[in-house]
């Protein structure tokens, strides 16, 4: 069974959750394009790090992406551009970690946050994305939420799955 990022949920409002969520560590790559990342990502799990570990893939994959009109994600160690990141599994911490062997491959904590989350099925094809994004941003500002940075997209199946079965979402950190 793949591992899931921890969250509680704090608030559930129609279609809209309020998610708690405690420290995470990514291993990201920023400003290639997603396909690249992902190999370099993938590579790094499979065993192209310090030590040849092979570390368990979790899920979801964090993307912030400006192809088009995407925007980019707001974590608080990832400021702007283009991103993947894949969440280390949980029995891991900042120290034992396995060190990547790519330079562009970094290792990153983000800090305990609250995010909104929007969850969706499908391929998710940019233009619906865009459209959930949106919506997103409607819902928190119908409840009066401040935002800190703009949506972001968590991916939780692989690319074997049909379109239709996957599991989306889209987020944005707020405050409070």
């Amino acid at each position: 069974m793949t591992e899931k990022a921890p969250y509680e949920v704090i608030e559930k409002d129609g279609d809209l959750e309020i998610r708690s969520y405690p420290a995470i560590i990514f291993a990201s790559v920023h400003g290639h394009p997603e396909n690249d990342a992902f190999r370099k990502l993938f590579r790094y799990i499979t065993g192209e790090n310090v030590g040849a570990d092979t570390i368990d893939m979790t899920v979801p994959v964090v993307v912030q992406a400006r192809r088009g009109s995407r925007i980019p994600m707001t974590v608080p160690v990832v400021e702007a551009g283009d991103a993947m990141s894949f969440i280390m599994p949980s029995k891991f911490n900042a120290t034992d970690v396995p060190r990547p062997i790519d330079r562009d491959v970094q290792i990153e904590t983000v800090p305990p946050r609250r995010l909104a989350v929007l969850s969706f099925r499908g391929s998710a094809r940019q233009k619906d994305v865009e459209t959930k994004k949106e919506e997103l941003l409607d819902l928190i500002g119908k409840k009066g939420l401040t935002t800190r940075g703009v949506p972001f997209e968590m991916y939780y199946n692989g690319p074997g799955v049909p379109g239709f079965l996957r599991h989306n979402e889209v987020a944005v950190e707020i405050l409070g």
